[in-house]
């Protein structure tokens, strides 16, 4: 995570302490004097990177923070001081010892007011880090909706976070044992801000990838005489491959495969009604090279075969 006083994205800050341990690293880092006067703490592993930044006196308005595809909790800690976020969607004030926000994305994120004491959290969550084995699809949706910027939700500790925040600074464990009581802390540091919000049931769900998920929708509706791959459409769209299958399962409840076979099919049946045209052309206008393998998907799917369907929807608009 990168923090700028200025435009320049002058480096701010200067090592003062590090330490590895079984790839946990806790780092400190102290502003450089023309800039502030105060304290960056980092503790991270892989998937996950938890800042407390302190900040006793400044010689600018604000800070800025630069950092993408990843996800955020802010945490004030001061007692007094309130801390005001701003994007280029929504402004955010954090008054109260406790309070805190989820977000999408620092990029362009400005903290202010900085040019008194300040000290807060700020917990980084890697994309990875919702991808571990724990994470059920409906957790993981549910984290993703209150992290999204359009719908961020506020939180208030009821309890003071230092009871779980303290530990992981200032861990007594060493080792492997170090990891596992992380990652747990950083979990119920998750669970206890998720606890203190209130969430409309019913809202609606907006997936981070809502976009792009919805363009492979309209590509397989508007042009189902190509079959595309996923490797075409996740270039398209600007999608790895394999989340392309898992997030368009997750929210459509389809794969990309058996979607784009019931879109076909229905258009079919259709043509089959309305065009007086061979099964050959039918397929065709689909996306099927071969009658065959036209007729066989759709007896699949309808137990008919399109001639079949087609000589018993006729019948049936003739009889009275």
């Amino acid at each position: 995570m990168n923090i700028f006083f200025n435009h320049n994205n002058e480096s701010n800050t200067i090592d003062k302490r590090l330490e590895n341990n079984y790839g946990v690293l806790s780092k400190e880092l102290i502003f450089r004097s023309d800039f502030a006067e105060g304290t960056i703490l980092s503790v991270s592993y892989t998937s996950w990177i938890l800042h407390k930044i302190s900040i006793n006196s400044s010689n600018y308005d604000s800070i800025k923070f630069d950092v993408k595809k990843s996800k955020f909790v802010f945490i004030n800690l001061h007692q007094k001081n309130t801390l005001v976020i701003k994007t280029n969607t929504f402004s955010s004030k954090l008054d109260a010892y406790g309070k805190g926000i989820f977000t999408d994305d620092l990029e362009d994120t400005l903290i202010t007011p900085i040019k008194n004491e300040q000290q807060f959290v700020v917990l980084e969550l890697k994309e990875k880090y919702f991808d571990q084995v724990f994470f059920h699809p409906s957790l993981r949706q549910n984290l993703f909706t209150l992290f999204h910027e359009k719908s961020f939700f506020n939180f208030q500790f009821s309890e003071n976070p230092y009871t779980i925040l303290e530990p992981i600074f200032h861990p007594s464990k060493r080792g492997l044992c170090q990891l596992m009581f992380l990652n747990s802390k950083i979990f119920e540091l998750l669970s206890e801000a998720t606890n203190q919000l209130e969430i409309d049931t019913n809202s609606y769900y907006i997936h981070p990838y809502q976009k792009q998920l919805d363009q492979v929708k309209n590509i397989i509706d508007s042009e189902l005489q190509i079959q595309y791959s996923i490797k075409e459409l996740a270039k398209i769209v600007g999608l790895n491959t394999s989340y392309l299958k898992k997030y368009f399962k997750e929210v459509f409840d389809l794969t990309i495969f058996e979607y784009a076979s019931n879109k076909r099919i229905q258009y079919a049946k259709e043509l089959l009604t309305t065009q007086n045209t061979s099964i050959g052309n039918i397929a065709s206008e689909i996306g099927y090279q071969h009658s065959a393998h036209f007729s066989y998907a759709f007896k699949k799917q309808t137990g008919m075969t399109p001639n079949q369907y087609r000589k018993q929807k006729t019948t049936s608009t003739i009889l009275p």
